[in-house]
């Protein structure tokens, strides 16, 4: 069981999260702006973006880990 289901989940979440960490890393204090017909929709940093999704991808390693 460990070898079929939670290694695989642990090697996949902790992919997404290195990712996710590199991506903070390198660009966190770059601007992010979505225009449409020149009017700003949303504008924000990419930290702002990232962040929620370093949780999520902490949250499956965890949760993972302690099956």
């Amino acid at each position: 069981m460990f070898k079929k289901v939670v290694l695989p989940t642990v090697v996949i979440s902790g992919m997404i999260f290195a990712g996710f960490a590199t991506l903070l890393g390198k660009y966190a204090s770059e601007p992010i702006e979505v225009k449409v017909d020149n009017q700003n929709v949303f504008y924000s940093e990419v930290r702002d973006i990232v962040a929620p999704q370093i949780g999520v991808a902490l949250g499956l390693i965890l949760g993972a880990a302690s099956i």
